[in-house]
């Protein structure tokens, strides 16, 4: 058995071990903080510059929509992350018909502002939870109307779909499992697949 003074200095030992690491913790803390508002606000600026060079319909101006969409998402921003998102759907929907690729995509993003089930330390609203299903459902039916219904793309879609409505009804969901990258429209025997990046 250690003597008092012993364990008196081997807690305050273990006192300062802990505040230093937490001042570590919190110094690295900080750092992300910064460098996420620097990366959020770089993709801001090649968002404006990319909208203002090509057409919101463009491949290049949804996927600066859909990276900046996530940096907010990871700043916790997500208010910001849903109006910037049903801004830019609401812009597409004029240009693309309702079975675009680009649409599908960006329906998914905005579901996913609404409802992420990869994200397990976000609250969410009811509300929230069941427009993210019925947009997954309107996503759902154009995927299979654009690619079919035996297509990945279609499946992920479906799998999103499943995800959310079994957190609608309260069942437990591991988000962990969802396909998240690119679409990929062809599988071609030469081995290029082309994905929703190479469309324009």
């Amino acid at each position: 058995m250690e003597p008092p003074a012993a364990l008196a200095i081997m807690a305050a030992v273990g006192d300062a071990s802990r505040a230093r690491k937490k001042l570590a913790t919190e110094d690295i803390l900080d750092g992300v903080a910064r460098h996420q508002s620097v990366l959020e606000a770089e993709l801001r600026e090649m968002y404006a510059e990319t909208q203002a060079k090509h057409f919101v319909t463009d491949q290049r101006t949804i996927d600066a929509a859909l990276n900046l969409a996530s940096a907010l998402l990871s700043s916790d921003e997500t208010e910001e992350a849903q109006k910037f998102c049903r801004e830019i759907l609401r812009k597409l929907k004029r240009g693309c018909p309702p079975n675009d690729a680009r649409v599908v995509t960006l329906t998914c993003a905005l579901a996913q502002t609404l409802y992420d089930p990869a994200a397990q330390d976000r609250e969410y609203m009811m509300s929230d939870v069941q427009e993210a299903e019925t947009l997954l459902m309107e996503a759902l039916q154009a995927s299979r109307q654009a690619f079919g219904a035996g297509h990945d793309q279609t499946a992920r879609v479906r799998q999103e779909l499943d995800a959310v409505r079994a957190a609608r009804k309260g069942d437990a969901v591991d988000g962990s499992k969802l396909e998240r990258g690119p679409i990929v429209l062809d599988k071609t025997d030469d081995g290029d697949e082309k994905t929703i990046d190479s469309i324009d």
